[in-house]
């Protein structure tokens, strides 16, 4: 593998683990927030339902409403797994952080390659090794939010190639600019 292939494909994993990385990061912040409000929720729904026992006697109604309230409340804490995902997303959050730093050690000793040069072995196994982790990364991964994932995406564009370049295809351009500037000197 050249240097200028191995370049390329390190490019392609850094950018992939810091999207993943973004994305992972605002879903786990969103959870937690949800985890925090169904918490809460059930909380208040519980205090009101103990409450309305001293109400009087013909207002039980009210007294079964909150009952029933809190008691559905209590049922979709416990059936819906916001904290699970909150752990989850973090979790996932924490490996994508691990292989973008490997990614970019791996990129930082990378610079000092010549562009047509033959890359060190135990480089290209280090490569190999977080293509595979970022493989496994991607297989547990559950459908994402597009919308999100689109996001994540033109924030890291536009942090790593300026303002203004939040797809991806205007990305790769710049990126192969900024390429031929450096194989240029």
């Amino acid at each position: 593998m050249t240097a200028s292939e191995f370049c390329s494909e390190l490019h392609k994993l850094t950018y992939t683990a810091e999207v993943n990385q973004r994305y992972h990061q605002i879903k786990q912040a969103r959870m937690w927030w949800w985890d925090k409000f169904v918490k809460i929720g059930v909380a208040i729904l519980t205090v009101f339902a103990l409450l309305a026992v001293f109400l009087p006697h013909e207002l039980k109604w009210l007294e079964i409403g909150v009952a029933t309230a809190a008691a559905v409340a209590a049922v979709v804490l416990n059936v819906v797994p916001v904290g699970e995902w909150v752990t989850e997303f973090g979790e996932m959050f924490r490996s994508w952080s691990d292989v973008l730093r490997d990614a970019e050690l791996l990129e930082l000793k990378a610079r000092k390659l010549k562009n047509k040069a033959d890359v060190e072995e135990h480089l290209v196994e280090r490569l190999e090794e977080l293509v595979s982790q970022h493989c496994q990364l991607d297989a547990m991964e559950p459908a994402p939010n597009d919308e999100l994932l689109f996001r994540c995406q033109g924030d890291i564009n536009e942090r790593m190639y300026g303002k203004g370049i939040r797809t991806y295809e205007k990305a790769m351009e710049a990126y192969w600019q900024a390429v031929e500037v450096r194989v240029s000197r």
